[in-house]
């Protein structure tokens, strides 16, 4: 790469990056909003994306972790042997005999109860009447019976407890009785339930995600007109960057977006300098790959403002496909997806149609030559995006009138997006005369000015780079070059001759060979000069500048052994340097194949009555000249495709040249009468359709000598 076309590559490039940092920047920079605490918003706050207010979240679900009470499971028993207990108590104070103490009382008590009950208690009941302790242990038995029916835990059982006091109170008539019931019960209850910790946690888990986040979709209010700014609120539009003056948050938005970009465009140039350096290196390509980018993120950003989904989806594959190809579109266009998916926000579902769309397109356009194919296509991945875009909807639940609108602006935008492509391909021919798919089809049509001289006035090269086409096309479909270059470079190498088509033997008559008047170097300078001419040919008639290089290189530095070996022969000594072209050699894998074409198909034709063993042989040794000379030094082909290649050629010269068969004479008069009608009825046409050529030809001579007249 020139030095000068190094720096406009890296000018495009920086510009592309500060057009994305732009675009990415205003699609994720928040609006921002001057306010104070304690002080009234004076305008509306709204949400300019989703976001989570965590603090407010985490307050509600505290809040409802906190209404979780304790989780108890019941001890089994309780509420029977409580009151079971207190019966047992008064059983041994009513029947106790006149030789029972107090302190025998008290060891019988704690012995079947547990309970350790004072000896001045044990006095004091025993000093009242029978009636007054039924009367007691009755009251003492209910309340037991009615506290136990619900849970009693540890954090409840004052209250309880309480509760019992104050019926006791209000129950049983003594006064000793109602001292001592209530220390008794005290003593006796004890809680029906116990924690469960792990049942408890559960609980409060559970509370906890019961509650919603506090979420504020984008264009939803966060803070209302007029509406105080409290400490939380501040600190919450502060922690999502939507307050001025915030000079960190918007350091670390740059940085991000400058990290973000610079990794993803090193990404892309590390895959074109691993894998397309053809791209990276060509400094037209790259203006259009970047400028087609650019073009695409306008496109996205203005129509993303009415809808999505009327966004050109196709148009920088198909561009790009027929301008480079489908795998380096694809490509491509992922980096373009990203770039767009953030600029204008799109959410997972359009990207997976921005996917397909793109995957699909890379696919079609892998064997559309022509307009009206590329229409087509267009067409066909409008309608299967359209239905995309409902079967997204019907898996979202999404399901509208809407969808129905969606679905027709997608047809709409794919079908544009492919007569827009083909319009701008044009552009890009027009200014850097790139080749395209388009153009490569046209070109290599018959009715090319360059292909119809070469059928009036040199007709055996022109046979010749009929097959040498179809040789080149072929081997490149083989090996998946690019079929219409090959085609083309084999169609048009040899215009050169058009200068002087006698001197080559494929447009000598028999025992006319102007090379026998002619010293040996200047037949080797006309045939040098085949290339030349050709070049000059290629420029005048505008032919894409990969067909040009492999004009120039179809010969490579190659030998001109015949003439090189009749000097020798002839003189004793021949400086082989002198009888070489000129070159360049091949480095285009499609120039190389029309370079080994060139030289198989013209050896093959030169056997008499060529069999499937000759040709093979023959071939082989066209292969084993070229790469001995070192011709094949620069190329871009393999090993494998170089066998490849040498398979398809066999095959297709086998096909072209194999030995006919010999049919006996035939001496029947009517036969031989109907050979010579049908042989003066061809030649009636060819007189015909070259004299229509030549009309053709006189029409355009002077079409273009009123234009230089003109000028």
């Amino acid at each position: 790469m020139k030095k000068s076309n190094k720096w406009l590559t890296i000018f495009a490039g920086a510009m592309l990056f500060v057009i994305a940092f732009w675009l990415v920047y205003v699609a994720v920079a928040p609006k921002r909003y001057e306010l104070a605490v304690d002080q009234p918003a004076g305008t509306h706050v709204i949400a300019q994306r989703t976001i989570v207010d965590a603090q407010e979240t985490e307050r509600l679900r505290k809040q409802a972790e906190d209404k979780v009470g304790t989780v108890y499971d019941p001890i089994p028993g309780i509420g029977v042997r409580v009151p079971e207990t207190v019966g047992v108590i008064m059983d041994i104070l009513n029947g106790a005999s006149e030789t029972d103490t107090v302190s025998i009382l008290q060891k019988k008590i704690m012995d079947n109860t547990q309970i350790q009950l004072e000896l001045y208690s044990i006095e004091r009941i025993l000093a009242m009447s029978q009636i007054e302790r039924n009367d007691m242990s009755k009251h003492m038995q209910v309340i037991l019976t009615e506290i136990y029916k619900e849970e009693i835990s540890l954090e409840n059982l004052e209250d309880r407890k309480n509760y019992v006091f104050r019926y006791i109170d209000n129950t049983v008539r003594s006064q000793t009785g109602k001292m001592e019931a209530r220390n008794i019960l005290g003593k006796v209850i004890v809680p029906n339930v116990e924690e469960n910790p792990v049942k408890t946690a559960e609980a409060k888990t559970r509370a906890r995600e019961d509650v919603q986040p506090v979420i504020y979709a984008e264009g939803t209010k966060i803070v209302s007109q007029g509406e105080i700014i409290t400490e939380q609120k501040y600190q919450f539009l502060s922690e999502n960057g939507l307050l001025k003056g915030n000079k960190k948050q918007e350091a670390v938005l740059y940085v991000g977006i400058f990290a973000f970009l610079v990794m993803l465009g090193g990404v892309l140039l590390l895959y074109l300098y691993q894998f397309e350096k053809s791209v990276l290196f060509d400094i037209k390509k790259m203006i259009i790959v970047i400028s087609q980018i650019i073009l695409y993120l306008a496109f996205a950003v203005l129509l993303s403002a009415i809808s999505i989904y009327l966004i050109p989806l196709t148009m920088l594959v198909i561009t790009l496909s027929l301008i480079l190809k489908p795998k380096k579109a694809m490509i491509i266009n992922l980096f373009a997806i990203i770039l767009t998916a953030f600029a204008i926000k799109a959410d997972a579902s359009f990207v997976v149609i921005m996917l397909s769309s793109a995957i699909l397109a890379a696919v079609c356009m892998r064997r559309v030559v022509t307009q009206s194919a590329v229409y087509r296509y267009s067409v066909a991945i409008g309608f299967i995006n359209a239905l995309i875009v409902v079967l997204t909807d019907i898996i979202l639940f999404q399901l509208s009138v809407a969808t129905a609108i969606h679905a027709g602006y997608v047809i709409l935008a794919t079908t544009i997006s492919g007569f827009l492509s083909v319009r701008i391909v044009y552009i890009w021919e027009w200014l850097f005369n790139v080749p395209t798919s388009v153009r490569m089809q046209e070109i290599t049509s018959l009715n090319h000015p360059l292909v119809k001289r070469l059928m009036q006035e040199a007709p055996g090269t022109y046979q010749h780079s009929v097959n040498v086409s179809s040789l080149a096309e072929a081997a490149a479909e083989e090996i998946d070059g690019d079929i219409l270059l090959a085609k083309a470079g084999g169609l048009f190498h040899d215009i050169g001759k058009l200068e002087n088509p006698i001197y080559f033997s494929e447009n000598q008559e028999p025992k006319n060979n102007p090379h026998d008047r002619l010293e040996t170097l200047q037949s080797v300078e006309v045939l040098r000069k085949h290339v030349a001419d050709g070049i000059a040919l290629s420029k005048k008639y505008k032919l894409p500048k990969h067909v040009q290089d492999v004009i120039a290189s179809h010969h490579g530095t190659s030998v001109m052994e015949y003439f090189y070996c009749k000097e020798k022969n002839e003189s004793g000594e021949a400086d082989c340097e002198q009888y070489r072209y000129n070159g360049p050699k091949p480095v285009l894998k499609e120039a190389t194949i029309v370079m080994l074409a060139d030289g198989s198909e013209a050896a093959v034709k030169s056997l008499t009555k060529p069999n499937e063993t000759q040709i093979n042989e023959m071939v082989q040794k066209i292969f084993k000249s070229k790469e001995n000379d070192l011709q094949l030094s620069e190329c871009e082909l393999t090993f494998a495709e170089l066998n490849k290649i040498k398979k398809v050629f066999i095959r297709n010269l086998n096909a072209m040249y194999h030995e006919r068969i010999q049919y006996p004479h035939q001496e029947n008069e009517e036969i031989e009468k109907l050979t010579e009608v049908i042989q003066k009825e061809n030649e009636e046409k060819y007189l015909l359709h070259a004299d229509a050529i030549d009309e053709q030809l006189r029409d355009e001579n002077n079409v273009n000598t009123d234009d230089e007249d003109t000028n």
